[in-house]
């Protein structure tokens, strides 16, 4: 899936893209819907790109973590540490839910 490249940033209630395009209109209605809250909705939508790239990195950096608690794992194991060993399993089970 492909969107709008960022970044986007809020005029008003719109949120629009580097080049001025809208990307989402957040309109106040009647109702529940007040003002600051759509404010609030615009800014959150707005900071998509941001964390698309931000949870890419998290991704990237639990898989780093999670090879080095199965190499540890591995020397524990090899090494005849079964209480590292375990504790290292148990983490990384952990880890992968």
């Amino acid at each position: 899936m492909t969107h709008t490249p960022g970044p986007w940033k809020v005029f008003g209630f719109d949120v629009q893209g580097p080049n001025h395009e809208t990307v989402a209109e957040c309109k106040p209605g009647g109702g529940s819907l007040s003002v600051k809250l759509v404010g609030a909705n615009a800014h959150l939508i707005a900071a998509a790109p941001d964390m698309e790239i931000e949870i890419a990195q998290l991704k990237a950096e639990k898989t780093g973590l999670l090879n080095a608690l199965d190499a540890i794992t591995t020397l524990a194991d090899s090494s005849g540490d079964d209480l590292i060993e375990g504790i290292a399993r148990k983490a990384a089970a952990k880890a992968r839910l």
